[in-house]
């Protein structure tokens, strides 16, 4: 009995060794696979997480229109524009040159130093290409060689275009914006805010020209003398194709750019449109860490914040009264009635505040008789914390005809007004005076 007792003990303790060989691979691997586990790369942020903190240190959400600012972070702070520059390049061209269909030569030697290491199409000198082929390429695909050939040939010289594009800046508003160059080198000194380039852009996308690149996903260069194959190339603004990426193609978005200076410094601008949202979001100096360009990730984030923030509101009705003043040489009345011309619907908030609202109503000088139903007189601006958020024509409610009498009588009253009248009459009265004199002399 103890032999069997003592043979069952020795098979279990075989068993129980054997199975313990057998499962240590498994073990092996599940330690391995822990490993592996710690070393694997951390999962990427997501702008659209709860609680994301963006990257980007500077930042702007706003009203394409109005300019009206949602959020904002460090949006009046100056910065170097870098790629940006490109919007101000494309509608500085756009706007100086007659035809953009217009053929032109690449200029030898103007791109002996470029450095291919930034966005570009392989142009050559003496290259024969549209300047509307050069522009999609700026736009889309960041091509710094395209700027310079650009800049080379539209207005009198190089220089002369940069004089163009500051002047095209100062006239759109954006006072804090210096620019050297057309491109948006690294290197360049140039200097710019958010709040600037979202007043560029928003002037840019009034164009129906640069809008409809500026929302191309794709296009193509024909061949040409010099480069024999056509040039088939995707927006690199990834919200806009899945050539690139399926992350972030997003049907509402319409344009426009974004720029790469290095890994701890991109940016991006972008228009959405959704409802009664019509945004642009701008972001710079954003990371671009393990194979992610958080502009796009900061970028989902304030879309998040201008998600349905806009409603609509009639502010003024058409032929609403808005204001009366004062009426010269009219028949049986002194004051006229003034009214809009237009709805005024404006967007605002969805919890706006009242009192923000504020009216401006700018009118021709001296307004006098006759006036025609309707005759145009001014306009009414209308302001939601200082951006403008509609306007409207003024005019006359009623016609009003001239009164003669009071035309004559006004006439004589203002001719009195003026000295130099009393001085005619002063020396004529001292002119008579001295005849009058001589005249007893003589008597």
């Amino acid at each position: 009995m103890k032999k069997i007792i003592l043979c069952f003990i020795i098979a279990i303790y075989t068993l129980t060794s054997s199975f313990s060989c057998f499962c240590a691979p498994s073990g092996e691997k599940a330690e391995k696979t822990a490993a592996d586990e710690k070393e694997e790369k951390p999962k990427k942020e997501s702008g659209t997480d709860k609680n994301y903190v963006p990257h980007a240190d500077y930042m702007l959400l706003c009203d394409v229109e109005s300019g009206f600012r949602i959020y904002s972070k460090g949006s009046k702070k100056v910065i170097n524009p870098y790629g940006l520059t490109k919007i101000l390049t494309a509608i500085t061209v756009i706007e100086n040159q007659k035809d953009i269909n217009k053929e032109i030569t690449v200029p030898k030697n103007i791109l002996k130093d470029y450095d291919y290491s930034y966005g570009n199409i392989s142009l050559a000198s003496g290259e024969k290409i549209s300047i509307k082929n050069l522009l999609y390429a700026l736009i889309m695909q960041d091509a710094g060689d395209c700027a310079i050939a650009l800049a080379h040939t539209t207005g009198k010289s190089y220089d002369e275009f940069i004089k163009l594009m500051n002047e095209t800046a100062k006239k759109i508003g954006a006072e804090s914006s210096v620019f050297t160059e057309p491109a948006g080198f690294n290197k360049s000194p140039q200097k710019t805010t958010l709040e600037d380039m979202a007043k560029i852009t928003s002037y840019a996308l009034k164009n129906p020209i640069f809008s409809e690149i500026a929302k191309t996903q794709r296009y193509e260069i024909p061949s040409n003398n010099i480069c024999k194959y056509p040039r088939v190339f995707f927006s690199k603004n990834y919200f806009l194709t899945r050539f690139y990426s399926e992350d972030y193609f997003n049907t509402r978005v319409s344009g426009v750019k974004g720029y790469y200076k290095d890994n701890e410094d991109t940016g991006l601008v972008i228009r959405y449109t959704k409802g009664n949202d019509d945004l642009l979001v701008l972001t710079a100096k954003a990371d671009y860490i393990d194979g992610t360009n958080y502009a796009y990730e900061d970028t989902l984030y304030l879309l998040k914040k201008g998600e349905d923030y806009f409603t609509k509101e009639r502010l003024i009705k058409k032929e609403e009264f808005v204001c009366e003043t004062e009426l010269k040489n009219a028949k049986g009345t002194n004051r006229v009635l003034i009214v809009a011309m237009n709805d005024i619907v404006a967007k605002l908030p969805q919890k706006y505040n009242k009192k923000l609202i504020t009216r401006e109503i700018k009118l021709r000088d001296n307004i006098e008789a006759p006036l025609k139903k309707y005759e145009e007189l001014g306009t009414l601006h209308i302001y939601y914390d200082g951006f403008e958020v509609g306007s409207a024509q003024l005019a006359s409610y009623s016609e009003i005809e001239k009164s003669f009498g009071k035309l004559i009588k006004n006439a004589f009253i203002n001719l009195l007004k003026k000295p130099v009248l009393w001085i005619i009459i002063a020396i004529i009265w001292l002119i008579s005076h001295i005849k009058n004199k001589r005249n007893k002399k003589g008597l």
